[in-house]
């Protein structure tokens, strides 16, 4: 996320917090509400860093302002990001000769669904910042840290491990 792109954004939202606020007289601190959100937003960019936006544009792993399903049978792509946005992310035909292997998913006020097969081994942690992050087992965060081990995971079992960054957002691992 570049300067141009944070002070935009940043410009953009308070303009409608400052519509909100005087056009249509809906009462909350104005002040306090630009400081919290210049703060949201300085987050983000740390997050991401300064090459945010050229990291994600041209990528057919990133669901930005959309909504997409990728049904993957290999793991070729092993980062995904779903930002304002939602996306269905179908492993049930995941080539096991691939595993072990790791994949990442980062969920930014968005919504990403996670289906598995049920024999598949799986490891996930999910890091979560008022969110919601529902893994199976009935494991589920909405901040701070959570993880899952599938039943039977031996130290020489070959596994996927999913990591999930999740901010203002929910994730879900369902198993099929």
């Amino acid at each position: 996320m570049d300067a141009g792109f944070f002070w935009g954004l940043f410009l953009v939202l308070a303009g409608v917090i400052l519509l909100l606020r005087f056009v249509l007289n809906i009462d909350f601190p104005l002040i306090k509400t630009l400081i919290g959100l210049f703060f949201v937003l300085l987050g983000v960019r740390i997050l991401f860093g300064k090459t945010f936006m050229e990291r994600i544009e041209g990528k057919e792993s990133n669901v930005i302002f959309s909504e997409q399903s990728i049904h993957l049978k290999d793991l070729s792509k092993r980062e995904f990001n779903v930002i304002f946005g939602k996306s269905d992310i179908d492993l049930t035909d995941l080539n096991r000769g691939t595993l072990p292997a790791k994949m990442k998913i980062n969920t930014i006020f968005g919504s990403a669904t996670v289906y598995v097969p049920e024999d598949l081994p799986l490891i996930i942690y999910t890091d979560a910042v008022f969110s919601n992050a529902k893994l199976p087992g009935g494991n589920s965060s909405v901040f701070g840290r959570t993880s899952y081990k599938s039943p039977g995971i031996e130290k020489d079992t070959p596994y996927l491990e999913i990591k999930f960054d999740v901010v203002f957002g929910s994730v879900a691992v369902m198993v099929k």
